[in-house]
């Protein structure tokens, strides 16, 4: 297959197809109109999150959201937002080198950081927390904020 590529296509006879039906196959990726492959187990563990996710409903929770883009923002993105939109004690936290579209009723809530994740991430596990918030523009205390 990969010395039949050209210009990073492949021969569409090339590509594998299903033995039921004999529709081409695709990447296994998730869509909101298709699904993805879920098994018993996928389904225990949405039980379990929504679970979760419903009990600490009116928590104070920190909805941290690490590389998510606009690809498919129905899956993680969007929940987010509309959970914090709901819970007053909420706080929104996006870590992305590109900055989306904040609504308006969570901007008061809502941290982005823009830094390079692996950096983030070692700061905190090093307990160094002063970042840069670059949704207020100023120097503080992210990891440890208590608001």
């Amino acid at each position: 297959m990969v010395v039949a590529q050209q210009d990073m296509l492949i021969p569409w006879e090339m590509i594998p197809r299903c033995p039921k039906c004999d529709a081409p196959m695709e990447v296994n990726k998730r869509k909101a109109e298709v699904g993805m492959v879920e098994d018993s187990a996928f389904h225990a563990q949405l039980q379990r999150y929504n679970a979760f996710l419903e009990q600490h409903q009116d928590d104070k929770v920190l909805y941290l959201e690490i590389g998510i883009g606009y690809t498919t923002p129905q899956f993680v993105k969007h929940p987010f937002q509309r959970m914090t939109r709901k819970n007053e004690n909420a706080l929104y936290m996006t870590m992305n080198k590109k900055a989306y579209r904040i609504p308006n009723s969570i901007q008061e809530r809502t941290i982005h950081l823009t830094e390079d994740i692996s950096t983030l991430i070692t700061a905190a596990l090093r307990n160094d927390s002063t970042t840069k918030n670059n949704n207020i523009g100023e120097t503080e205390d992210v990891l440890n904020r208590t608001d």
